[in-house]
């Protein structure tokens, strides 16, 4: 069964506590990579190369909202992005039995940018946030 996108929600730390940012169009919460490390060597068996797990980088995560300049959210998110200080963040993505599921952890924000203001259309803009240690999975209470 697949769960629907429609209200998923992105929260940023503003020193205080987690808002949530107004307006949000698209999500991707961080994706994950691990490294390996070759740990092969004369002693390996066959011509086959062996390997252990790395570290963890968790990746950034990007939203496209919609673009109000001056609003609370546009103001949090540019805040956060000039100061380049290390924030709580999450990303509560709907569940099949109706709740959310928070992907939640602290990182920095990237990029920030306002897209093209175009006569016909609506504003909008693209946040990135660099995940920095630990993300966790946890049902929203």
């Amino acid at each position: 069964m697949a769960t629907k996108g429609k209200g998923v929600e992105f929260y940023l730390h503003d020193g205080i506590a987690l808002v949530k940012v107004a307006n949000l169009q698209t999500a991707t919460p961080p994706q994950g990579t691990r490294e390996t490390i070759d740990v092969t060597n004369h002693d390996s068996a066959g011509d086959a190369r062996e390997f252990m797990a790395g570290l963890l980088d968790n990746g950034e995560g990007s939203c496209t909202i919609d673009h109000n300049p001056g609003d609370a959210s546009d103001l949090l998110v540019q805040e956060a992005f000039t100061s380049g200080d290390l924030l709580a963040f999450e990303f509560r993505l709907n569940t099949p039995a109706g709740g959310k599921r928070a992907i939640a952890g602290t990182g920095i924000i990237t990029a920030y940018s306002p897209g093209e203001v175009a006569i016909d259309d609506k504003m909008s803009a693209s946040l990135s946030i660099k995940a920095s240690g630990i993300i966790t999975m946890s049902a929203v209470v």
